[in-house]
């Protein structure tokens, strides 16, 4: 199979500009629930969501995707974003880490007051579920970079070739050849503009990210950054920082 070229690449993406190229502002409010978007931005990126669903197969089959992508060619060096704006609140009260530790150490209080059925080795069998719960919104996290490079693109990628009546090439290598970042904004505020959500207060899933996405580095899937994970008052650093424009 062919290798995918650069602006042939670029083309694919043109196609869905009309129709799914929307403000920050759009893609980062929240789908469900409270309807305030995470980033106020007129900047413009395509929603990879609403992509997925202009083909009937790959929205009978949805992938978990990243929120937007956006790329910049310069002087032939592509370079793929992808974004991902979590507007759930990863600390707090409603943080399934913290309702757990909450419950163990209530159970670990009944347990001090010899509450029938609350015994040592129930405590450690909750202690065990505990050390190996993932959180949904982490999990979620962990897999939307991967379907995203490895489902979602190729195969709107194959259905945009099928609807044009084009040769399919190799999309997945093409990938494999150009830079691709990843950023996840998320919902907490940081007191300058350059420090990234790494270097505030550390949380469990902040933790379990960074090690993910550095695998992902270590692999040759993306690309190195300092400051994958940043608050959601940096995008207008992160903007400037990467030098990134709008596609016109």
């Amino acid at each position: 199979m062919d290798l995918l070229d650069t602006q042939e690449f670029i083309d694919f993406f043109e196609s869905f500009r009309d129709e799914y190229y929307f403000s920050i502002t759009e893609i980062s409010r929240a789908k469900t629930g409270k309807k305030q978007p995470l980033i106020s931005s007129d900047f413009r990126m395509f929603s990879l969501d609403d992509m997925c669903k202009r083909y009937s197969r790959v929205k009978k089959h949805l992938p978990k995707t990243v929120d937007a992508v956006h790329f910049e060619n310069r002087n032939g060096k592509l370079t793929l974003y992808l974004i991902e704006f979590k507007n759930f609140s990863m600390k707090g009260s409603f943080s399934t880490y913290n309702l757990l530790d909450v419950l163990y150490n209530k159970l670990e209080e009944k347990n001090r007051e010899n509450v029938e059925n609350i015994s040592d080795g129930f405590l450690k069998q909750f202690d065990l579920i505990r050390n190996h719960f993932v959180d949904s919104i982490e999990f979620d996290l962990r897999i939307k970079p991967l379907e995203t490079i490895l489902v979602s693109l190729p195969w709107l990628y194959e259905e945009y070739c099928k609807d044009k009546k084009i040769p399919i090439k190799d999309f997945r290598a093409f990938l494999e050849c150009i830079d691709i970042k990843l950023i996840v904004f998320i919902n907490r505020y940081s007191p300058y503009r350059n420090v990234s959500a790494n270097r505030l207060s550390a949380h469990k899933i902040d933790n379990a990210l960074k090690n993910q996405y550095n695998r992902l580095f270590y692999s040759g899937v993306i690309v190195f950054d300092r400051q994958r994970i940043l608050s959601h008052d940096c995008f207008d650093y992160f903007i400037k920082r990467e030098g990134l424009t709008e596609i016109f």
